[in-house]
């Protein structure tokens, strides 16, 4: 004989299944629907441009926080500037710069012509960097693309500085580890997300797996891959 307790628990657990089975089906719909070419192809679409977004934010962020460090360290930059054999001057600014960008690679200083001032004879600063500095100090457009260099894959921020007595380019170098977190972040379970070049738009530079010269896989985007892209898969332009 089943007591007033006992029916009670019995209700509850019925309750329970009927909750289960519930939600149970909501999943399988839920599921059909992500798993159907077009929801696939959307949610490619929608990952892809909400990254791009967060890329752009960091980009941004580096521009300003080296803008702010410059503005603050004007004085110690212009004297490294008239100086640039003062070692003790350029260890000074590169630690500062550590203290806030914990993933610089390097730094310069260029004279308003474009002429490098640290000269480090290629070894972190390559031809492209400083064919970069030229252009910039010309009037050029500058835009922070991810390339190899002498020892690492970075990307490159620089900006005008000028003081009362003197005038350049500061110039700075930075991994692209934030990078590969923050697309990290964004991809889901059975996705990939790569920033490649705009040009060789097959070149792979970044993934959530690091930059190419830091991860173990392919550096292309495969012919097979496109097609994939075209199916299931989404992009998003970055303007850094």
């Amino acid at each position: 004989m089943i007591d007033y307790f006992e029916k009670i628990n019995y209700k509850r657990v019925s309750l329970l299944l009927a909750l289960l089975c519930t939600i149970t089906l909501s999943i399988y719909l839920f599921d059909s629907y992500i798993s159907s070419p077009k929801s696939q192809r959307q949610l490619a679409f929608n990952l892809a441009e909400n990254a791009s977004k967060e890329v752009e934010l960091l980009f941004e962020d580096y521009r300003r926080g080296l803008s702010i460090f410059v503005d603050g360290h004007i004085d110690s930059i212009t004297k490294l500037a008239n100086q640039p054999e003062k070692e003790e001057l350029r260890q000074q600014i590169h630690k500062g710069l550590i203290r806030h960008f914990p993933n610089l690679i390097t730094f310069t200083l260029a004279d308003a012509k474009g002429n490098v001032l640290l000269e480090d004879f290629g070894e972190y600063l390559g031809d492209h960097c400083r064919h970069q500095i030229h252009r910039f100090s010309e009037g050029g457009s500058f835009v922070s693309i991810i390339h190899p260099g002498p020892t690492h894959f970075h990307f490159d921020v620089m900006l005008p500085w000028r003081s009362a007595t003197n005038k350049g380019i500061f110039f700075a170098s930075f991994s692209p580890s934030k990078l590969s977190k923050l697309l990290a972040r964004y991809q889901v379970s059975g996705k990939s997300l790569l920033i490649t070049q705009s040009v060789n738009s097959d070149l792979i530079e970044v993934s959530a797996l690091g930059s190419y010269d830091i991860r173990d896989r392919k550096r292309h985007v495969t012919p097979e891959d496109f097609d994939l892209v075209e199916k299931l898969g989404g992009f998003a332009t970055i303007s850094p």
